[in-house]
């Protein structure tokens, strides 16, 4: 699958119960096929993330925001700025 397959696009993909071996092969597979500038997680307080190389996280929206609420729709916004973005 090509690196450019998912431009303009978001696709939000699990990343299991634990650490990386809960990964599921088509969740790696789509991961390793996205261009590292548009690779993103929620958090990096997952424990499989230290498996999945360069990326940017969302943790910066969880320790600013002042409710849990507010915290999917400032990831949201971004995103989809990201995608605007080109």
């Amino acid at each position: 699958m090509a690196a450019d397959a998912f431009n303009g696009r978001v696709l939000i993909i699990g990343l299991g119960p634990g650490d990386g071996r809960f990964l599921t092969a088509a969740a790696r597979e789509l991961w390793d096929a996205t261009d590292v500038r548009n690779r993103y997680t929620r958090t990096d307080r997952h424990p499989a993330v230290a498996e999945l190389g360069a990326h940017r996280s969302f943790d910066e929206v969880y320790d600013q925001a002042t409710n849990f609420s507010d915290v999917y729709p400032r990831i949201a916004e971004a995103l989809v700025a990201h995608c605007r973005s080109g």
